[in-house]
């Protein structure tokens, strides 16, 4: 039987993901019913405009998700955006009790020659149409952590062969050498905890996640590339990088009300002897909620994987209000250090930066059931048009199918 979500005498408890309830919205009844999130799709629209980048000011995204949990013997999980894809399932035959089998796919195969932005400029004489497509297999553990569904720990230890390709762009300099292709065989430990509690809108409530990636990866030949083959191949040939995060979310120190809450985050990462195509990634679009997207880190006001780095640190924060049902608003903060390409004396130089932004975000119930998030940020650490200061918007519309 629905309960009503707000009772006389009692506090307000913001609705959980898959809870039901009866409500009354702007004087009308509203039923929603219980649903253990086990079967679910969504599509995700929007667009982020970056004033003072020297290219790609207004970008639109979109994406399909898909999440599978039928059983606790069966894990299916699909983000689908057709230039970024990753896919992981999992399945546990009878008698291997919390072990399972893993498959998974990603890759990264943009229909447009890319090119690397340095102090928002885009580097054309470097770009190159690129892609990569890794399929993994191995081994893994899984279990139940938490009251929902998608409250899960898994450690995964995977084998991933895939395939590097390069083509010259159409501004690439004439004395650009385009590294050649070649297969490269990964292998990845994954670490996966999410205990949180999310709301209707799949936003963290209360709880905590954290998670990490361990990758070694050896490419089968390699060779110097770039400007007058300046990057030397044989010193990335082998790579190996990690990456880690953690979220907790809950309300304010001292005030007992479920319309506060605090989201904390601490992302971070390293790499040894990465380049350009296998260093971790910085960048901004719309932050990630799920049980996997959580893991990825997002640089408010950057533009999409802005920045290859070789070492990061970011610590974010945000205070969101619930002043009435389905409505969320809040600022934000973040401090970010890292490593990235700056222009010097004509030339480009790597240095350690700090970076620190604030931002407003408001999230509401749309058309239908569906959700429109709107989000502005500031970095005063982002240069744009040569001067240090960017500015950011970005807007999504999301809802489940």
């Amino acid at each position: 039987m629905l309960q009503p979500l707000i009772r006389v005498g009692e506090p307000y408890k913001t609705p959980r993901a898959g809870q039901g309830f009866l409500a009354t919205v702007f004087g009308q009844p509203l039923e929603i019913w219980p649903d253990d999130r086990r079967n679910v799709g969504a599509w995700n629209l929007g667009a982020s405009w970056n004033p003072g980048l020297s290219d790609y000011e207004l970008l639109p995204f979109g994406a399909l998700y898909f999440w599978r949990h039928p059983s606790e013997d069966e894990l299916f999980s699909a983000t689908i955006v057709g230039a970024i894809n990753e896919v992981f399932y999992s399945r546990s035959p009878e008698g291997w009790g919390a072990f399972e089998g893993v498959l998974t796919l990603e890759s990264f195969t943009p229909p447009i020659d890319w090119a690397e932005f340095v102090d928002g400029e885009r580097v054309e004489e470097e770009e190159l149409l690129l892609g990569s497509v890794h399929l993994g297999m191995g081994v893994g553990y899984r279990r139940t952590v938490g009251a929902a569904q998608d409250n899960l720990f898994l450690a995964n230890l995977l084998l991933e062969p895939g395939l590097l390709y390069f083509a010259e762009g159409a501004d690439t300099a004439s004395d650009f050498v385009v590294p050649r292709d070649t297969l490269e065989t990964r292998l990845r430990l994954k670490l996966r905890w999410d205990a949180l509690e999310r709301n209707l809108f799949e936003l963290a409530h209360h709880g905590q996640a954290a998670g990490l990636d361990a990758v070694w990866a050896r490419r089968n030949r390699w060779e110097n590339w770039g400007r007058g083959a300046e990057e030397n191949g044989a010193s990335t040939r082998e790579w190996a990088s990690v990456t880690a995060y953690y979220r907790r979310a809950g309300g304010l120190p001292g005030l007992d009300d479920d319309r506060h809450r605090l989201v904390a985050s601490a992302y971070g990462g390293i790499g040894h002897d990465v380049d350009r195509f296998s260093s971790p990634r910085l960048g901004g679009g719309p932050p990630g909620e799920d049980f996997f997207g959580v893991a990825r880190p997002v640089l408010p006001a950057a533009t999409v994987r802005e920045f290859a780095t070789e070492r990061y640190a970011m610590l974010s924060a945000e205070y969101r209000y619930e002043p009435s049902f389905l409505f969320y608003l809040g600022p934000t903060a973040s401090v970010t250090w890292l490593d990235r390409e700056r222009l010097r004396g004509g030339g480009v130089e790597r240095q350690d930066d700090v970076l620190v932004s604030l931002g407003f975000r408001v999230t509401s119930g749309f058309l239908g059931s569906s959700r429109l998030q709107l989000e502005y940020n500031y970095n005063a650490g982002l240069l744009r048009d040569d001067e240090f200061g960017g500015h950011a918007v970005l807007l999504t519309l999301a809802a489940c199918f």
